[in-house]
């Protein structure tokens, strides 16, 4: 796993935009069979923190639901 924690390398290596610098999730998945014949790659990438906020808010809906419909 690599992090890459310096605002600038984001900028110029990422490519996360410098109005999200401050709050963003660009993350790369690599799988990679043993004998490097196959490789399969996910990225993501969240610019901004609203959609954690907004999740959350969307998960607690979601549970209050649960409970008042006593659903296991």
């Amino acid at each position: 796993m690599v992090k890459i924690r310096d605002p600038e390398q984001q900028l110029e290596m990422v490519g996360v935009p410098e109005e999200h610098i401050q709050g963003h999730a660009f993350h790369l998945y690599r799988l990679t069979s043993p004998d490097d014949s196959v490789s399969f790659e996910f990225q993501h990438n969240v610019c901004g923190r609203s959609i954690y906020a907004e999740g959350t808010i969307d998960a607690a809906i979601f549970l209050h639901r649960k409970v008042q419909s006593k659903d296991s």
